[in-house]
């Protein structure tokens, strides 16, 4: 008999999560969700009224201190709700 395999639960991550346990700042997790949201750097630059070169440097931050390489990894474990050496929420 065949077992039905159960799909990991999704739960989306929070700022506090991501704050606790990565030291996101608020603005750094305004622009993980636009960039979740398929916003470019521009985009994100006039929602947020601030330069697309600051947008980029929240971006670099980001991606150093979650350990990802890309937008692609960032939105991925944004949607899975976990990340890379993921923490018990």
């Amino acid at each position: 008999m065949l077992q039905a395999h159960k799909a990991p639960e999704i739960r989306q991550l929070t700022f506090e999560d991501l704050s606790k346990h990565y030291d996101i700042t608020q603005r750094e997790f305004e622009i993980m969700e636009l960039i979740t949201d398929g916003c470019t750097n521009q985009i994100i630059g006039e929602k947020l009224n601030i330069s697309p070169n600051t947008v980029r440097n929240h971006i670099s931050s980001i991606f150093k201190k979650l350990g990802v390489a890309n937008r692609f990894e960032l939105i991925n474990y944004m949607i899975r709700g976990q990340l890379p050496d993921s923490f018990d929420a």
